[in-house]
């Protein structure tokens, strides 16, 4: 795992318009599996290992989480992914809080399209990041 705030501070920016493929919530630690959009080769300047899409795609692990906030609310159950797919609009980590906004989408054939925004908080011990450039390859190939 990559030290999140290296990694953050330069890449933060590259994750608005990716997509929040699955989260875990698993006791007190939160895994979100997540990609960016796509990257040019001059903007990659640390040579991060890129998905065959040229996308950074991992997991960032929440350890020990403390607060979760949804839309400025707290929030006491588990966070879980209800919707078909997930449009980042702003990602980021400040301190050990993790600050994600996103465009949650449903599809047919469910009874009806549906679409929320979400901001979600959440301040953990530690935060960190795992860079695995496969991890959605599978789900990539079968569109």
């Amino acid at each position: 795992m990559t030290n999140p705030r290296t990694f953050i501070d330069k890449y933060t920016s590259y994750f608005h318009d990716g997509i929040v493929h699955d989260i875990k919530h698993l006791k007190k630690n939160i895994i979100i599996s997540i990609e960016s959009a796509q990257l040019l080769p001059e903007w990659n300047l640390d040579n991060i290992v890129l998905s065959n899409r040229d996308t950074i795609s991992g997991n960032l692990h929440l350890e020990k989480v403390k607060i979760i906030f949804v839309n400025r609310k707290i929030h006491n159950n588990k966070l879980i992914k209800t919707y078909d797919d997930g449009s980042i609009y702003h990602f980021g980590i400040q301190n050990n809080k993790m600050i994600l906004k996103v465009s949650w989408e449903n599809y047919p054939p469910k009874q009806r399209e549906e679409t929320d925004v979400f901001t979600i908080e959440i301040e953990a011990e530690k935060i960190t990041w795992e860079n695995i450039p496969t991890l959605f390859d599978a789900s990539w190939k079968e569109s």
